[in-house]
């Protein structure tokens, strides 16, 4: 929970610092050292790891014996959905950044890929809390239902976009 609330107070915290010391870099960056420090403190002074008690038959899941028992199938599936999630991100990324690219003045280009990536965690964190209420509240289906709907219109705006597109341009 607290990684979470540093995630999204950290960059708060260090743009409203950009605005107040007229974009003073390095201030900043000393600012951010401030929290690592405290944190190495704390793990070297204040923190105390309870003892723990080994239980019978407890087994290193990366021991290669553990990943072996997961078989075959397991092993095409992650290498499927890594595939797939690497296919996902150079078909999207690139395409994107692309489209930043071609579409902000060359003196804007620094600012418009900050926005635009600003409006994207904005978007992942909204869309992660609203996954997360419907997981607590209804459950991994509904969750997984409602992305699937989610994805259909996605899919229904990209299949009606070029036919409105062609409506609205001119000669």
């Amino acid at each position: 929970m607290l990684d979470t609330v540093g995630a999204f107070t950290g960059p708060l915290l260090a743009t409203g610092l950009m605005l107040a010391w007229a974009n003073d870099f390095r201030a900043v960056f000393w600012v951010a050292v401030i929290p690592g420090v405290l944190a190495v403190l704390l793990l070297l002074v204040g923190i105390r790891e309870p003892e723990q008690r080994r239980e019978r038959g407890a087994v290193n899941p990366m021991r290669r014996a553990a990943l072996a028992r997961l078989g075959r199938p397991y092993w095409w599936m992650l290498g499927l959905g890594v595939a797939l999630w690497g296919v996902h991100m150079g078909m999207t990324q690139g395409l994107l950044a692309a489209m930043v690219a071609d579409t902000a003045p060359e003196d804007l280009r620094g600012t418009a890929f900050g926005f635009f990536n600003l409006m994207s965690g904005i978007a992942m964190l909204v869309s992660s809390v609203v996954a997360g209420l419907l997981w607590e509240l209804c459950g991994s289906s509904v969750t997984f239902m409602v992305g699937a709907g989610f994805a259909a219109i996605t899919l229904l705006g990209i299949v009606l976009q070029p036919v409105t597109a062609r409506r609205h341009s001119g000669p």
